[in-house]
């Protein structure tokens, strides 16, 4: 067998083998014709055959009555039921091994006849009873024939399948997979988790959960597979499902290789089920219900996440807004800024501590003073509470782990703001990591106006100077601000494959963060009312009189001259 080897007739036979795990309507018992094809029925066997074969071609396929095992395995039966056909004129020659998947058996076979070589492709279908039934394809050598009648033979293949597991009270492959066949498509779709497997060829499959959420949205999940999640169309009418193109769990527009769907099997029980037909052969997907998702869907657990993580961010030891410390508590703050070179690039650190009149110095200021619940602050950070004193124009300081010893500290005291004081300008800060072949930076920044009102900032980019994928030669950037996230992939120098087009991706935000309202600012408070109702109070000075540079809720913004 030249060009049409053993290995693409496995894959087709694994497309016919695989088709006993299919969720189609009812068929009849008997073996439907496709259009364009003639049928004979001979003693315990139908034979089809297309009507467009030319002169000295073959294509037959062969539906044979169920038989009785007599005792051997499957994979036997098979074996020796090729061996031993004399119904194809010339000699048996190769025989592949058999596959089996469940009780579907399938495997290739070879045929040498007077008009040239045959290929044959074999599935058979156990039952619980002892018998077998077999579907036989017999094919002249032309690759062309698994694309020209693929169709067609699907549609066989479906009614072999759905006879053998209902005639003779027989169900194959699968269990309960298999009263899909005899199911009806579309209607209201169940919502939930279904256990999904995707099916290759007989010896290759995977197995993944797929959620599907009332909300629209969708959750793919499993063992050694990523995480992926998305919106998902659904049209009652056919049971057309398009969740994500990976994994083909879609509905093609183009043609009618790739297809998926929802169905309620002849059990009254919800199921999915897809083809990917890939030239040589059809993977199937093939999902059951499980019962309610256990998870919350994409969005809301996304949500739930990061309410978590901002409460446990959330400094938790304030009082009710004003209630915390007076002013005459305070015997200043002093604020120390120092640039460190780290693995990542350039830092510029900051420490700020608060200075009581009672001799003790505050080390975690993360909250307005007048907010500070000073007993509860005490009991709950001790670490954070030290000794301080003055000596001559210098401040010392004893660490809580080195009471007895006493050290310069190290810094300037701060200006707090006059009451009700206006603030102007765009005060702005950066920051930047680095990393081999790529850089990541940062802006933040406030807009502050006389009249009272503030606007905030927030922007990132990152740009990768090596290719992120030296075949194609693609380098990576990504800019993302309040309003827009834009991601472009452009050819790079020395790939492998070079050329291509630059792509851009522009994704406005669904859900822009509040940004602007009015500000009120006293001592070393700052108060933000932001125009969606939200409040926020937050620590607030200048470096000095300059007012050039001022301390925004943990660390330093400069003003944008």
């Amino acid at each position: 067998m030249n060009y049409f080897s053993m290995r693409n007739l496995r894959s087709a036979s694994v497309s016919v083998a695989a088709l006993s795990f299919t969720a189609f309507p009812a068929v009849a018992q008997s073996v439907s014709v496709p259009n364009g094809w003639a049928k004979k029925v001979g003693p315990g066997v139908v034979v089809l055959t297309p009507k467009d074969l030319e002169a000295g071609q073959v294509y037959i396929v062969a539906v044979y009555d169920a038989q009785d095992l007599n005792g051997k395995s499957g994979e036997e039966w098979l074996r020796d039921r090729i061996a031993s056909d004399t119904s194809v004129p010339g000699d048996v020659g190769q025989i592949s091994a058999a596959s089996r998947k469940d009780s579907v058996i399938s495997c290739t076979c070879s045929y040498s006849t007077k008009n040239g070589p045959l290929a044959g492709i074999c599935t058979a279908i156990e039952r619980p009873n002892g018998r077998i039934s077999l579907l036989r394809v017999i094919m002249s050598p032309n690759r062309e024939f698994l694309t020209r009648y693929k169709t067609a033979l699907n549609e066989i293949s479906r009614d072999f399948a759905s006879n053998s597991s209902s005639s003779e009270g027989g169900a194959v492959a699968g269990g309960g997979l298999m009263q899909q066949s005899g199911g009806k498509r579309g209607g209201p779709i169940v919502y939930g988790t279904y256990d999904v497997t995707y099916i290759y060829s007989a010896d290759s499959s995977s197995k993944f959960k797929l959620d599907l959420y009332a909300n629209g949205e969708w959750r793919k999940y499993g063992a050694n597979i990523e995480e992926r999640s998305g919106t998902f169309k659904y049209k009652p009418a056919t049971g057309a499902l398009d969740v994500d193109v990976l994994g083909n769990l879609y509905n093609s527009t183009y043609d009618d290789d790739t297809t998926f769907f929802f169905l309620t099997d002849r059990s009254g029980k919800p199921a999915l089920y897809g083809e990917n037909y890939y030239g040589v052969g059809t993977a199937r997907t093939i999902g059951s219900y499980l019962g309610k998702a256990a998870r919350p869907a994409p969005e809301a657990e996304k949500e739930a996440k990061e309410r978590k993580e901002a409460e446990e961010r959330r400094f938790k030891w304030v009082t009710a807004p004003g209630k915390g410390l007076k002013a005459g508590q305070i015997a200043g703050i002093i604020h120390d800024g120092r640039g460190e070179y780290q693995y990542s690039g350039y830092k510029f650190v900051e420490d700020v501590y608060l200075l009581l009149n009672d001799g003790t110095l505050y080390s975690n200021l993360r909250c307005a003073p007048s907010d500070l619940d000073l007993a509860a602050s005490r009991k709950n950070e001790p670490n954070a509470w030290h000794r301080w004193k003055r000596q001559g124009g210098d401040v010392l300081v004893a660490w809580r782990d080195k009471p007895g010893t006493w050290k310069k500290l190290l810094g300037t005291f701060v200006t707090p703001a006059s009451a009700n004081e206006k603030l102007s300008g765009n005060f702005t800060t950066a920051s930047a990591i680095s990393t081999v072949g790529s850089v990541s930076t940062f802006h933040r920044g406030v807009v502050f106006t006389p009249d009272g009102r503030f606007q905030t900032s927030h922007s990132s980019m990152f740009s990768s100077s090596m290719s992120s994928n030296l075949a194609t030669g693609t380098s990576v950037s990504a800019y993302a601000d309040d309003d827009t996230a834009i991601v472009s992939g452009a050819p790079t120098v020395g790939a492998i494959l070079p050329g291509g087009a630059t792509v851009t991706n522009i994704q406005k935000r669904k859900k822009k963060p509040a940004n602007t309202g009015t500000y009120l600012v006293s001592g070393y408070t700052l108060i933000l009312h932001y125009d969606d109702g939200t409040v926020t109070r937050m620590p607030f000075f200048f470096w000095d009189n300059k007012k050039t540079h001022i301390w925004f809720g943990d660390e330093t913004l400069s003003v944008d001259h």
